[in-house]
């Protein structure tokens, strides 16, 4: 039997894989990071007003596409239209999504190398009493040579590979039921080492006082962005986890779970990162630099320091692999149906393709860091590979397979399928449902899509 027809052993399961697709490596420093520079309090409450009205319900369309569909992204939106009785032809909507997929994994597995090479380096010792200066002469060694970027990007792609190749109960399953205890476990306890030993009034008041005055037009902006992204919608990752989930799961109720994990480990992310920042005078807007030179450098003064460096990459590396395992998904299944190849091939295909493509975001880091391969484009004039792939993803095809997939699941879906999809009875609510899908999540969206790209 096809591994899309294939349920998940458990609602546990599904849930801890969805969890571990939406959090990844930007969880740990963008989000709180976010939070503490627009706004504080003030950008919570709104990004949480944005996560159930925006973030949400395209994660719900997403899932009802994939568990009414029951296979890969393109076929099921198709197979939910023909039964719908609106035309096959949306199943091109899916385009967005898997090509956002492709790119997102192109570069994604060149910074997730990053933190396979800094836990081997972390286990082995090599983090302590060493001071910024090592750290910052580690990470320029590491992003100035091809060769160890190559070996580390190739690397995390075999562990990211291995999983997917399997099917869904015998790699996919085992590989999160194994890995997301421990991440738990990990964040955990060094939120409480950070905790322990920094500067927590600084951190509370960074993320959680209501600051007013740093309220802009824009915060509403970056709080919808920041909604949208931060639960993984837009790139057909969570249609692909719709098609195995058993029909006795309410969508709305894990979905409304799934958003709420994922923005409590991103604040106990910032809850691990900056007391430790701030208690070592470091810069929290650092950004990735903030990650492999700064943190290591600040645990490295403590007792245990290489353990808890050792810890927290680890913690990385699994974000990562959860992360990298799920948007792989997409243009797998794609791969599959188009070509009709069995699933070992189509994986070991893409990653192939990806270890490729990541070629050139290797050489975006040293060889070719002044080449803008389209900067004849006055919006893409300064960006190389790699912030060309993170542009189009991210700014480009994800908001517009969120707004496509909105706009099938209010417009097409016929009433019946929507309603037993969503469990839902009464007409008025359908009617708020279908409101939400047609018209509230495309236009903020698309306002989120035209402003970044204009700012």
């Amino acid at each position: 039997m096809s591994t899309t027809h294939r349920l998940w052993s458990s609602n546990y399961v599904f849930l801890m894989a969805a969890i571990g697709s939406a959090v990844g490596l930007a969880n740990i420093w963008k989000f709180p990071y976010t939070v503490g520079t627009a706004g504080g309090g003030a950008f919570i409450l709104i990004y949480l007003l944005a996560i159930i009205v925006v973030a949400v319900p395209v994660l719900i369309a997403e899932l009802l596409i994939g568990r009414a569909g029951k296979a890969g992204p393109a076929s099921s939106i198709s197979r939910v239209a023909e039964a719908s009785g609106a035309p096959t032809q949306w199943k091109y909507i899916a385009s967005f999504g898997i090509l956002a997929s492709v790119l997102t994994l192109g570069f994604y597995l060149v910074i997730a190398g990053w933190t396979l090479y800094y836990t081997v380096v972390s286990l082995g010792g090599g983090f302590v009493g060493d001071g910024a200066e090592h750290f910052g002469q580690l990470y320029g060694q590491l992003t100035g040579s091809p060769a160890m970027l190559i070996a580390s990007m190739t690397g995390f792609a075999v562990l990211a590979a291995v999983p997917v190749m399997l099917d869904i109960h015998n790699g996919i399953e085992r590989c999160i039921k194994f890995l997301m205890p421990i991440f738990f476990l990990i964040l955990l306890f060094n939120c409480a080492i950070a905790l322990a030993h920094g500067d927590v009034g600084a951190t509370f008041d960074f993320l959680f006082t209501i600051n007013l005055d740093a309220l802009t037009p824009m915060t509403f902006i970056y709080a919808v962005g920041q909604a949208f992204f931060s639960v993984g919608v837009g790139a057909c990752v969570l249609i692909v986890f719709g098609s195995h989930l058993s029909d006795d799961v309410s969508i709305p109720r894990y979905a409304l779970l799934i958003a709420a994990v994922d923005t409590a480990v991103a604040l106990i992310a910032g809850l691990t990162v900056f007391p430790i920042v701030f208690a070592h005078g470091i810069d929290p807007g650092e950004g990735p630099g903030l990650l492999f030179v700064s943190l290591p450098t600040a645990l490295a003064t403590f007792q245990y320091g290489s353990l808890l460096a050792a810890l927290f990459f680890i913690m990385l590396l699994i974000a990562a692999l959860t992360s990298a395992i799920a948007i792989a998904l997409p243009p797998i299944e794609w791969l599959k149906n188009r070509f009709n190849l069995r699933h070992p091939v189509a994986t070991v295909l893409v990653f192939l393709f990806e270890l490729l493509l990541g070629l050139t975001v290797v050489m975006s880091f040293n060889h070719w860091h002044d080449l803008y391969p389209l900067g004849f484009i006055p919006m893409f004039k300064e960006l190389t590979f790699f912030g060309l792939y993170e542009m189009l993803a991210a700014n480009i095809l994800m908001p517009m397979g969120g707004i496509m997939v909105s706009l099938f699941v209010g417009w097409q879906i016929s009433p019946a399928i929507l309603g037993r999809e969503l469990r839902i009875r009464s007409p008025f609510a359908l009617t708020m449902w279908q409101a939400a899908f047609r018209y509230v999540v495309p236009l903020a969206l698309a306002s989120v899509a035209i402003l970044s790209l204009n700012g």
